[in-house]
């Protein structure tokens, strides 16, 4: 910056740039930085990868598969899904016979209020399809269409 400020100087002392456009300059450099942390700051604040959802032809078959592989302890489940206990977070199996793979994966952000963070998202991220479901759910398709859910840091599905 000081070899910016340098060459602007001078320009000014040769005649290059007025007064009036050299002090302009110096304001423009001198708010520069407040003006950068303030577009820098993020529209919410991740603070966990709250859980992935996957979608199984046999949810009794995938569940054990994870069980046998990971350790991990049944949350939650009934017939057509199985929601797998990681600590703080949470794998979701969920049967679709049409196709299988990642339905989506979920973010906990703070201070979460699905109509606030629906409506912030229709006015700063358009292009990201953003719906609510289920009065409390939120989701939105990243750039490469992948679909994620925003939600509390303590959701459990």
């Amino acid at each position: 910056m000081k070899n910016v400020i340098e060459k602007m100087l001078d320009s000014y002392e040769k005649g290059g740039i007025s007064r009036r456009d050299f002090v302009q300059s110096l304001a423009v450099i001198a708010a520069a930085p407040s003006v950068l942390a303030v577009s820098a700051q993020p529209s919410f604040e991740g603070k966990t990868l709250n859980h992935a959802t996957i979608y199984v032809s046999d949810v009794a078959k995938s569940k054990a598969f994870y069980q046998k592989l990971l350790g991990l302890k049944v949350r939650n489940e009934d017939k057509d899904y199985c929601n797998l206990d990681l600590g703080n977070s949470f794998l979701s199996i969920n049967k679709d016979e049409r196709s299988s793979g990642i339905d989506h994966f979920c973010i906990g952000i703070a201070s979460f209020d699905a109509a606030s963070v629906f409506e912030k998202l229709k006015k700063e991220f358009p292009s990201a399809n953003p719906t609510i479901e289920n009065e409390d759910q939120v989701y939105l398709r990243d750039p490469d269409n992948i679909r994620f859910q925003l939600s509390a840091k303590d959701y459990s599905g």
